[in-house]
């Protein structure tokens, strides 16, 4: 059965052996290594409840963060839909070994009846500019490019999508 809730605490090992998983499967693109991201951070996350897991079966097979914004990185993008109130996703990633099953498609599915719900009107998210894979997905899903950010760690699409 899959399931998509809110992370615990009890799950950051089977969280960090998916990041894991992902970095030694070579998928560089997404730009994360060994030292991000970090325990610390999906700690963070969980304790502020902006984590989700993907269960299937009890196994944890994807993740998203999503973040009450503005994101103060995204300072510099024109949004499209400026001035409203945006939630940030963070942090999607899929098992490499359950990749192109509809995972990540269904987690930004999740992500968009969720700001919906919770009374937000847009979606903002970046990806790595190498990574082709999550830029296919989200403009496959209907998110449009407003910008580029650079960060320590690279060169980064943003992404928006009104809800």
């Amino acid at each position: 059965m899959m399931t998509i809730r809110l992370a615990k605490e009890n799950d950051i090992e089977e969280i960090m052996g998916l990041i894991t998983r992902t970095v030694i499967s070579g998928q560089s693109s997404s730009g994360w290594n060994e030292t991000y991201p970090t325990k610390e951070i999906f700690v963070k996350d969980i304790d502020n409840q902006y984590l989700y897991v993907y269960e299937d079966n009890h196994i944890v097979v994807g993740i998203i963060s999503l973040i009450p914004g503005p994101d103060p990185d995204y300072q510099s993008i024109i949004w499209k839909n400026s001035g409203t109130s945006p939630l940030v996703l963070h942090r999607l990633c899929v098992d490499p070994h359950r990749q192109r099953e509809g995972i990540g498609s269904r987690l930004m599915n999740f992500a968009e009846t969720f700001g919906r719900e919770q009374g937000y009107t847009s979606l903002q998210l970046d990806t790595r500019i190498s990574n082709h894979t999550a830029a296919n997905l989200y403009e496959q899903l209907g998110y449009t490019k407003t910008g580029t950010i650079t960060r320590n760690r690279g060169n980064f699409i943003c992404y928006e999508k009104k809800l």
